[in-house]
């Protein structure tokens, strides 16, 4: 499509403000260990320490860059493309200590659904995660402009806390760690039970599939 064209198909939405997430990694968990969340809990990340964080727009990655002073805040300085469509990282089996807590998690779900046979089934599930250390907003027309060695400047400093995010919803809240040479995050705040189901947004906990569990014979 010419330049001009182009133009003229985005002027009207050039003003947009995109939300920019700047990740340390994104894995996909077993519900069970997102509902074994507690304060101190270390969340494993498959990403070697020092590594360039993700960069995300609209949850469509865009690539990958490091943190640098800015003026009197800090940036990201973009470093490379996305390549692909990035998955996220499976945790391994038998990562973390999985304790659920089921009497907490029972609480969650709708008293006609509370069988700890089958609601152990779903804690098979898996949900994506990411691990966003800092945001900002930005302008299409800005963004059609970055480039290679362009900065985005974050919102504030670089977050102390890390969120725990799934689906735009919080899960928890942390501070980062390198444990044998990967990153982690460590637990300080967690979301409720009832607000991490919510988050994982699960097909198996919409009702017209929780009734057609119960249903079936294990």
């Amino acid at each position: 499509m010419p330049a001009v064209e182009l133009h003229n198909e985005i002027h009207p939405y050039e003003d947009l403000p995109l939300d920019i997430q700047f990740e340390l990694d994104r894995l996909d968990l077993k519900l069970a260990e997102v509902m074994s969340f507690t304060e101190g809990y270390i969340l494993g990340v498959t990403k070697p320490a020092g590594e360039p964080l993700d960069i995300y727009i609209g949850g469509v990655a865009l690539g990958s860059g490091e943190v640098m002073p800015l003026n009197e805040s800090l940036g990201v300085r973009i470093t490379a493309y996305a390549t692909g469509g990035k998955k996220p990282a499976p945790r391994p089996e038998g990562a973390g200590n999985v304790d659920v807590g089921f009497d907490a998690l029972l609480d969650s779900v709708p008293e006609e659904f509370r069988d700890p046979e089958k609601l152990g089934l779903w804690l098979d599930e898996h949900v994506s995660v990411s691990v966003v250390v800092g945001r900002a907003w930005l302008r299409l027309d800005k963004v059609l402009k970055l480039m290679i060695g362009s900065f985005v400047e974050l919102e504030g400093a670089l977050r102390q806390s890390v969120e725990i995010v799934a689906n735009e919803r919080v899960l928890a809240y942390g501070e980062v760690v390198v444990r044998d040479g990967c990153y982690g995050v460590r637990i300080q705040a967690v979301a409720t039970h009832r607000e991490r189901i919510a988050a994982a947004n699960l097909p198996v906990f919409m009702r017209e599939h929780m009734e057609m569990a119960f249903r079936c014979p294990r």
